[in-house]
């Protein structure tokens, strides 16, 4: 092979690498579970959030500094997404692209452009800063194509220790193949409930409607019901999941009048109607419950008035 067909080859080679994101470091694979996020986006969009408050002001400066790091760990955090190709793409943006400073009295004015981006022009990650003199109001959001609601947690802790200044333990890595979860998984046949279910028609817990109105609806179990919840799931060798996801079953189930309830699921986005979520998280033992939605005013009574019935569950059971 002569010299000139040798440096052909190698354009072509170079060429198609660049084209499905070999020899790259511009670009990250998704996984197979990237697809199923990204492919449902026009009804449910992928993204996850956490919501909190703080005594004085965060450091914006060491914010994004702790963004920056993270991104040596977690680079795709920087990056958008090509929804045609099914991956991960550095367009350069850094970690001031990420995060925003608001006043709070524009925080319901701007809630629906912090909560909702554009995932293929604009990083996997938002911060939205709701400033006042002497408190932050932080909403949080990030791809849920890029990770789990498990990954997110950790990215937040991540971010946390980053941020108050400790190094992450040395050889970290961010993990996102598939197969380890799978690994134990076996496929068993149907169960009599799953086939029954099939022909089952539940009606929504929400009515339709065409509201483009956001809430963040929540209602909380103290420290003190939370740890008796604790102590009667670890007596009843179950957990404290288990205890919530029954709890979440039994009021869908009184509320529809019916008895199988055999399967439900938890998502981390803002629901259109009628779909509807419930997604439960702890922070210094004090338990809470959000539901997230898009839709019409009332739709926020409904959807409180379901926490707190989940929450009443709950405490009515440790009399039990």
């Amino acid at each position: 092979m002569d010299k000139q067909t040798q440096n052909q080859k190698k354009i072509v080679i170079g060429f198609c690498r660049r084209k499905t994101g070999k020899g790259s470091n511009n670009i990250t694979k998704c996984e197979c579970m990237d697809f199923v996020e990204a492919t449902h986006r026009n009804q449910v969009y992928p993204l996850l959030y956490c919501r909190m408050e703080t005594m004085g002001n965060l450091d914006t400066a060491r914010l994004k500094n702790a963004i920056h790091l993270s991104s040596k760990i977690v680079p795709e955090v920087l990056y958008s997404y090509d929804f045609r190709r099914g991956c991960f793409v550095n367009q350069g943006f850094t970690a001031d692209h990420t995060v925003i400073i608001k006043q709070y009295d524009l925080v319901e004015a701007d809630l629906v452009e912090a909560l909702r981006w554009d995932l293929s022009q604009r990083p996997q990650l938002r911060i939205t800063i709701y400033r006042e003199e002497r408190k932050d109001t932080v909403l949080i959001g990030m791809s849920h194509i890029l990770t789990d609601g498990n990954g997110f947690i950790q990215y937040l802790y991540l971010l946390a220790s980053l941020y108050n200044g400790k190094s992450p333990a040395v050889h970290l890595q961010n993990k996102r193949e598939i197969a380890p979860l799978l690994k134990n998984i076996h496929v068993q046949p149907p169960t009599v409930q799953t086939r029954r279910g099939r022909y089952t028609a539940v009606p929504p817990l929400r009515p339709v409607s065409n509201g483009k109105n956001y809430f963040w609806l929540n209602c909380s179990i103290t420290s003190d019901d939370l740890t008796a919840l604790q102590a009667k799931a670890k007596k009843c060798g179950v957990s404290l999941n288990d205890v919530f996801m029954t709890a979440y079953v039994r009021v869908i189930a009184r509320l529809q009048h019916i008895n199988k309830v055999v399967s439900c699921s938890l998502a981390g986005t803002f629901r259109l109607p009628p779909d509807f979520q419930l997604t439960i998280s702890t922070f210094r033992d004090v338990c809470t419950f959000n539901c997230t939605l898009a839709g019409s005013t009332g739709d926020d009574i409904i959807g409180q008035q379901i926490l707190e019935q989940v929450k009443s569950e709950l405490l009515a059971w440790l009399t039990e």
